[in-house]
């Protein structure tokens, strides 16, 4: 069972992006908005979000939010194409990574962030971290 990862970001082509850097190791599932990724948290259980702070309507913020109150137990990371430091601050008064979308190590941040997540397995046992193998 691969770990499920959940990108939230108005843009196709961040989407995309991350789709071609997790696709191999993680089930990556899309929302192009916070309340589509708030709707699709309603029904699909994921193991880490990864959302964008600017959006249309609302921000990224709203869905950390949301995420602790409702889903303590599910990874978050933020990613950002502006390097306006007050959202540095504002993500680590949440706990939260901030990666630059342009940063040189934003492949291998995600990668270790999913790799390094528990996985349960379909009975819900704790199969380590990473990939659960056959």
């Amino acid at each position: 069972m691969k770990t499920r990862v959940l990108v939230v970001d108005d843009k196709d082509s961040c989407r995309a992006i991350a789709q071609l850097y997790l696709g191999d190791i993680s089930e990556v599932l899309e929302a192009d908005s916070v309340d589509e990724a708030i709707r699709k948290l309603e029904s699909e259980s994921v193991d880490l979000i990864l959302t964008d702070i600017n959006m249309p309507q609302r921000e990224g913020f709203e869905l950390v939010e949301y995420t602790m109150t409702r889903l303590p137990n599910t990874a978050i990371m933020m990613w950002s194409g502006s390097d306006d430091p007050a959202y540095k601050t504002r993500a680590g008064a949440y706990g939260v990574t901030l990666l630059q979308k342009d940063g040189s190590n934003v492949y291998d941040t995600l990668r270790n962030m999913v790799m390094s997540i528990p996985r349960r397995s379909l009975d819900g046992k704790v199969c380590g971290r990473g990939l659960v193998t056959a």
